[in-house]
């Protein structure tokens, strides 16, 4: 059977999982094995399983807020610019994307960079490679999206 070279997580609101010590640690062995991680949230309470990633692997980076989103985000050379997306190898060919219905934000970066920034100015979709500094070169790639309502709230109009 193949091997998987990357895993997705969304979250919910639930807060309480017996499974939560398996999940980050069968997460972190996939990761720092070359595994790459896509981790969804979307507003406040549903950032529960990210956060239990995010600050048990990447240094206390979390999430939290619930602000308005429905918003068409433009590709644009500065991922930090109001309303942008920047240019990278995931957003090929993508000229607009929705930012989701409601949204939350990272406390800090940390060792991750925007990919976008959501119509009210703060972070939506951010990125880690491998480089120094940020993952070593056994670590896979991890993407944070903030808005997993775009999965199914205005798709179809991006």
């Amino acid at each position: 059977t193949p091997a998987a070279a990357a895993a997705a997580s969304s979250s919910s609101s639930a807060s309480g999982h017996p499974e939560r010590r398996q999940l980050i640690d069968g997460l972190r062995s996939f990761h720092n094995n070359g595994g790459g991680l896509y981790i969804w949230a979307d507003n406040d309470p549903f950032i529960t399983q990210a956060n239990w990633i995010l600050e048990d692997m990447f240094d206390g980076v979390s999430l939290m807020g619930n602000t308005p989103g429905s918003q068409m985000l433009k590709v644009g050379d500065d991922a930090t610019t109001t309303g942008h997306f920047g240019r990278h190898l995931i957003t090929s060919g993508i000229v607009n994307l929705c930012e989701g219905y409601t949204i939350c934000y990272p406390n800090k970066l940390g060792i991750f960079e925007p990919l976008a920034t959501s119509t009210d100015g703060n972070p939506c979709i951010l990125y880690a490679e491998q480089k120094p500094g940020h993952l070593s070169e056994k670590q896979g790639r991890v993407m944070i999206d903030t808005g997993f309502t775009k999965l199914y709230h205005n798709w179809d109009t991006a």
